[in-house]
């Protein structure tokens, strides 16, 4: 008798996580809070999806890291994004990325209230390579 075991792998593809499901930060007025995140060399059909929720004036945008100083220093130039919601309770993040270094960008242009961000769907990185 002869016996053959073939056991299957499947892999699943490479991720990390910027935000968890449930995470909640609150954004004072005026204020930034963001993600520096590196797509591996190597790697391709890179995507960054999630969704999030929010009350006020939050904008959220993915942009180069080579562009972060500059929105750093003043927020309302976000300029050259990949991806970018100006919606008024939330967003689904969807968008195609190539190898290289990003930034997620969370800004209350609000002048006088926080605002409170809570993540629905966490928010990750995947790709294939």
């Amino acid at each position: 008798m002869i016996i053959i075991i073939v056991a299957v792998f499947v892999s699943a593809l490479p991720q990390f996580t910027l935000m968890q499901s449930g995470q909640v930060i609150t954004l004072n007025h005026r204020y930034l809070y963001y993600f520096n995140f590196t797509v591996p060399s190597g790697a391709y059909s890179i995507s960054i999806t999630g969704s999030y929720v929010f009350g006020g004036d939050v904008n959220a945008a993915v942009i180069f890291a080579s562009e972060f100083s500059i929105v750093e220093s003043n927020p309302s130039t976000i300029a050259n994004e990949l991806w970018c919601s100006l919606d008024n309770t939330g967003a689904t993040i969807s968008a195609s990325l190539s190898q290289g270094s990003y930034t997620l960008i969370f800004y209350n242009s609000n002048l006088i209230t926080r605002d409170i961000i809570s993540v629905v769907d966490a928010i990750t990185v995947t790709y294939s390579g």
